[in-house]
């Protein structure tokens, strides 16, 4: 089958790891067959990440902002560029099957962002004919939450912002469960409880993301394809998130 595009959305003061992680699980997961001088994981075939450019690569991975450079981790991390602007006609939201919306305390300055809020709430409400995921990690969930899409949802983020978490949708007339589990899956629903073709993955701390977009994979093209990139990047993923 096609890569599945995954569209990672950073800004300034983005956390590191939160964009980071997920990246480096969707960048080497690849699709069968695989072939290792490895023994074979327990529960599916072996594994060994194919070459950049491959066929077989399952996601294909583009880094979008608003920014051509990026600063991260409150300034005090590394600067990076973007692949495509997130407003260009190749980062429209139409484009994307997954997107990611990484945590870090430059997320208080994007609950401000109009533009950004209206680009996630339309990937979110657009369906065109084909299932979409929405990935947030540690306090990217605020922008959901901002964007207006967890109404009715359980959902979780990092412990030191579920209280504003929580403000944020009521503020917003909405009601939701804010829960302290690592990883919550939940289907966007429309007012009379019709699935609307988006799962919605919301992931607590910062390092959480990585479980989270190991669960995505694993939903979407299966759990031996996620046991081999969580295997390659030697990261003890345990799989008990529902």
């Amino acid at each position: 089958m096609p890569p599945i595009r995954v569209a990672i959305i950073v800004f300034d003061d983005v956390e590191i790891l939160g964009f980071a992680g997920p990246m480096e699980v969707f960048t080497i997961a690849a699709q069968p067959p695989f072939t290792t001088a490895r023994p074979p994981f327990p529960l599916g075939a072996s594994y060994r990440v194919p070459p950049p450019g491959s066929g077989r690569m399952a996601f294909d991975v583009a880094i979008l902002s608003q920014s051509q450079t990026i600063r991260t981790s409150h300034g005090r991390g590394c600067a990076i560029a973007r692949n495509i602007d997130l407003f260009s006609p190749e980062g429209q939201d139409d484009k994307w099957d997954i997107v990611v919306i990484p945590g870090g305390v430059g997320t208080r300055l994007q609950m401000e962002n109009l533009h950004l809020l209206d680009w996630i709430s339309r990937f979110a409400r657009s369906y065109r004919g084909r299932r979409k995921t929405i990935l947030s990690v540690c306090t990217g969930t605020l922008l959901l939450a901002k964007a207006a899409i967890l109404d009715g949802m359980r959902v979780t983020t990092h412990s030191s912002a579920r209280e504003m978490l929580q403000t944020i949708i009521e503020e917003g007339g909405g009601m939701a469960e804010v829960v302290e589990d690592r990883v919550v899956y939940e289907v966007l629903r429309g007012s009379g409880g019709e699935d609307l073709g988006v799962d919605v993955v919301t992931t607590g701390g910062v390092s959480s993301g990585i479980d989270g977009a190991l669960y995505v994979v694993k939903k979407l093209v299966g759990v031996d394809i996620a046991r081999g990139a969580a295997d390659w990047i030697e990261y003890d993923w345990k799989d008990v998130y529902v």
